[in-house]
């Protein structure tokens, strides 16, 4: 298992946030594309090898990238909204990116103005979702969607959708703060679960000011789910660590290390009792 990190969680961008990365103690990063202008690096022959080098250099994975920027803007009502093609042309450039830097993931963030908050929403999403994992798939990479929906009707999105490649990614923070039980998502998305999930803690609405297992998120809770269903995947965390709260990185490495392989021992022992 990798313990990795999201990048707007460092001080650093890229690439500079791979040394950094490494320097914290993560095996691996997903990067964000979250300011205007910012998929222009999609593209940029330099900006990708950079990156490549830095990754290679210190032994960082290049595990995701997180189209973050179509919070700020949704991505379009209609097949044939401008919104929409800009969306999926922003989709486009992040895949022929991801496989080119080695990464298996591009996932969609379903808030702000790409918050999936009723029927016409869901609709919509999907729809994009639809195309996009088909952009995906031609790159050989999955796309999921971190979203606001419970157990239901992420799989009511999951059957939508209806490409082999679209996977949720669970973020168990923001699973407790939309009213959502994390032990039904994590059981019942199995099969879809993407094999990265976001950890973090936090105080009420104040996320990642937290160490692991000290704010209320009930991170210990959250890996036992994982645990019970023998996850594959590898967890990313959402903490800050910039500035003061770089010192906290690893001790929470450490403290997902050691209650997800207890957790893992304790379900196995379970199972076979």
């Amino acid at each position: 298992m990798i313990v990795g990190v999201t990048e707007w969680c460092l001080d650093e961008q890229e690439p500079a946030s791979v040394a950094e990365c490494a320097a914290l103690g993560f095996g691996a990063l997903q990067i964000g594309i979250g300011h205007d202008g910012d998929e222009r690096k999609l593209t940029d022959g330099e900006w990708l090898r950079n990156l490549r080098e830095n990754a290679r250099e210190h032994g960082v994975a290049m595990a995701a990238i997180a189209l973050n920027l179509l919070e700020l803007h949704g991505t379009g009502e209609s097949s044939a909204s401008g919104l929409r093609a800009r969306a999926l042309q922003l989709v486009c450039a992040a895949a022929a990116a991801a496989t080119q830097l080695g990464a298996s993931l591009l996932y969609v963030p379903a808030f702000g103005r790409n918050r999936i908050d009723g029927d016409s929403a869901f609709e919509h999403s999907a729809g994009f979702l639809r195309s996009a994992c088909r952009i995906a798939a031609d790159h050989g990479i999955a796309l999921a969607s971190e979203n606001t929906l419970g157990a239901k009707d992420n799989l009511r999105l999951v059957d939508a959708v209806g490409q082999s490649n679209f996977r949720i990614l669970v973020d168990t923070y923001n699973a407790r703060l939309w009213g959502h039980n994390l032990r039904d998502l994590v059981v019942e998305l199995q099969p879809w679960l993407a094999d990265q999930a976001h950890l973090k803690d936090g105080i009420g609405y104040a996320m990642g000011c937290a160490a692991l297992g000290e704010g209320e998120g009930d991170v210990r809770m959250a890996l036992e789910a994982f645990a019970a269903i023998a996850y594959r995947g590898h967890f990313f965390l959402e903490n800050d660590y910039r500035g003061a709260g770089r010192g906290r990185a690893r001790g929470d490495i450490e403290y997902v290390r050691q209650h997800h392989r207890n957790s893992a021992v304790l379900n196995s022992t379970s199972i076979g009792a």
